[in-house]
């Protein structure tokens, strides 16, 4: 740790770029699934937020609210997370559909 005394923090930038993308902190929402569990609107609620804030937002795979509708709420910096199956072929539609709907990255778990 480098100590340093009398620096200028009122215009502190926390914004960091990951694969070309811009985001106002490192803070990053992660995929949890089945949202609408916890609040009406769910993961909806959720994108909206992270869309007004520039936050990055992983949606899970196991989400209880289309892809779709998630990028539209949320727009650019959208990121799935992936659960891979025993069948490849189920994989593929999983990754092509999060890309048809517009998520960016896609953040796999085996």
């Amino acid at each position: 740790l480098r100590v340093r005394r009398f620096v200028d923090v009122s215009k502190v930038d926390m914004s960091v770029s990951l694969f070309g993308q811009t985001f106002s902190s490192p803070i990053v929402l992660c995929p949890v699934g089945s949202q609408r569990g916890f609040h009406a609107e769910g993961e909806l609620a959720v994108a909206r937020a992270a869309a007004s804030r520039r936050q990055l937002q992983i949606l899970s795979t196991q989400s209880s609210t289309p892809i779709e509708d998630v990028a539209k709420a949320r727009g650019a910096g959208l990121w799935y997370q992936l659960y891979t199956t025993n069948n490849f072929e189920n994989t593929t539609k999983m990754v092509k559909r999060a890309e048809a709907a517009g998520c960016d990255e896609v953040a796999m778990i085996a």
